[in-house]
């Protein structure tokens, strides 16, 4: 059945007035110059990806209303385009031509709804317009890339709100304040930072449920994600099954996690949990750390530490008989690491005779022409009689690879509220560990 022009016409109609509401209410992101040097600097489609409601149709449609114009816009997670084909395409290019003219931008959002997609945006392509597409399915996308759109495209990730995003949702002026870090930090300015990165901590960055602080919309995208996104588009018998898993993943964030302890919740096989699993990563809700180790196989058969896209939803999903609070700053540090850097992120975990030596949070490696450069960082809510185990944490990671060759970086030790410089002596070197408050961590670095 091919959709009527009529239908069309009110579809786009309607969804380009609720973006133009939308960006009312439009928070500057960091990924916006990005984006922006992208369409006016190649011919490649861009692709947004990332999980439902981070902010992905508000950013385009931002880009769309204030800087490229004129453009075409529309959302096909719409119940109207559910019969969507590839018949329907070219019908959906003559109207945005009827009712926009000659336009050199198509913004097509939520992409993986409808098929072929990936076809289409060629055409486009080739035929001299600039696409962009967004996607809440990174296993659906990259297929499609790897099969149709090999070399033509150039992808971004959005997350929900970073720590400067959420700070100018509440109005404050981030690059004044990240001046004002770089010379002197006085107790106002920590007390209140240090306000804002608990609350942040705590509800995390969806800028609807910031808004609106209901936790139906928690409930509400928690389940879009588990049946739209996986039950429904993976014909998903158990379904109990799959939301046990996530319910115990969201109940130890920041933990190491074997597939083989998931079979006590009547599975099988390991490898239908690790099925499950690349299901619930591919739609950004969680995602899974391997440990450092030379052997791709290792790290194939090592625990993996797990960490969550958001702390509210982590709360809303998750088990806890405590606050874990030190968990829940780590999730936070992780999400920083994925946000900012393309650079490869590991947990450290040495083993000796049997026995656990030492223990790094995040191993942070890049490649450069000059070699291997890591940068080792501990999370901890407050350094006090814990000092030893973080520091032999580290120092057991520096160890490791600088007998391998690595150019080491920097050693951070990220804290709640604490700053400190510790200098240790090490095999005869003298190493500087620098020791921060988060808030500064995830503004500067």
């Amino acid at each position: 059945m091919v959709l009527s022009k009529p239908l069309l016409k009110q579809v786009i109609n309607e969804q380009n007035q609720a973006i133009r509401k939308k960006i009312k209410r439009y928070v500057n992101r960091d990924l916006e110059k990005a984006l922006l040097r992208s369409a006016k600097k190649d011919d490649l489609v861009v692709v947004l990806s990332g999980v439902r409601r981070a902010g992905k149709s508000t950013l385009f449609g931002y880009l769309k209303e204030k800087h490229l114009k004129p453009s075409y816009y529309i959302n096909f997670d719409d119940d109207r385009l559910i019969n969507f084909s590839p018949k329907d395409y070219q019908t959906l290019l003559e109207v945005f031509i009827e009712l926009f003219g000659k336009a050199k931008y198509v913004f097509l959002d939520e992409i993986q709804n409808v098929p072929y997609w990936e076809r289409f945006a060629n055409r486009l392509k080739e035929q001299g317009y600039k696409v962009f597409v967004t996607g809440s399915n990174s296993k659906l996308l990259s297929k499609e890339f790897g099969t149709y759109l090999t070399g033509r495209y150039i992808e971004f990730k959005l997350y929900p709100f970073s720590f400067k995003e959420y700070l100018r949702f509440r109005g404050i002026d981030v690059k004044r304040l990240t001046t004002q870090l770089s010379t002197s930090i006085d107790t106002d300015l920590k007390v209140l930072l240090l306000k804002h990165l608990k609350t942040y901590m705590k509800f995390g960055g969806f800028p609807e449920f910031l808004t609106s602080r209901n936790i139906e919309f928690l409930k509400t995208l928690y389940e879009s994600i588990l049946y739209k996104d996986i039950i429904g588009r993976y014909s998903i018998k158990a379904e109990g099954v799959l939301k046990q898993i996530a319910h115990v993943a969201a109940s130890n964030v920041a933990r190491p996690i074997s597939f083989r302890a998931y079979r006590s919740l009547g599975i099988k096989s390991s490898t239908t949990v690790a099925q499950y699993f690349d299901y619930l990563t591919s739609t950004y809700l969680f995602f899974l750390v391997p440990k450092f180790a030379f052997s791709v196989r290792s790290q194939f058969l090592s625990k993996k530490k797990l960490y969550m896209i958001d702390n509210a939803l982590a709360r809303y999903v998750g088990f806890r008989p405590t606050p874990d609070e030190g968990r829940f700053l780590e999730n936070l540090v992780f999400l920083h690491l994925v946000r900012r850097s393309k650079s490869a992120v590991y947990y450290f975990s040495n083993t000796h005779n049997g026995s656990n030596v030492g223990e790094c949070d995040f191993v942070v490696l890049t490649e450069t022409l000059e070699g291997k450069q890591v940068s080792l960082l501990q999370v901890t809510l407050e350094l006090d009689d814990n000092k030893q185990r973080e520091l032999k944490g580290l120092l057991e990671a520096y160890r490791f690879f600088k007998d391998a060759y690595y150019s080491i970086n920097s050693l951070y030790i990220v804290t709640l509220d604490q700053y400190d410089d510790i200098t240790v002596s090490f095999e005869e070197e003298r190493l500087n560990i620098k020791v921060l408050p988060a808030w500064h961590f995830l503004l500067t670095l």
